[in-house]
């Protein structure tokens, strides 16, 4: 099996993004059929000094909700399990 770990760059564009202000911190994580490759940088706040553990949980906001119910809805459109039009879905 092989295990999927996390690339170097990606964990050095994180702490870039994290330097720069981008986002006070996050949880990278890597997970297949091999095992797990979870890692934790930087601070939930930019006040906190308390660090992110790799068990942190983080509020999904709104527009990450619409992204997500949108890419799931094409994955069941591509597998034929949703149809475009459907007479569930009613539009105003």
């Amino acid at each position: 099996m092989l295990l999927l770990m996390i690339d170097e760059h990606l964990v050095a564009l994180v702490r870039l993004a994290i330097e720069e202000r981008i986002f006070p911190g996050c949880v990278l994580g890597v997970i297949d059929s091999g095992g797990q490759d979870v890692r934790a940088f930087g601070n939930p706040t930019y006040e906190s000094g308390s660090g992110v553990a790799e068990r942190s949980i983080y509020d999904v906001a709104s527009l990450t909700k619409t992204i997500v119910t949108a890419t799931l809805l094409h994955l069941l459109i591509d597998e034929g399990r949703c149809g475009e039009v459907d007479p569930e879905i009613r539009t105003m």
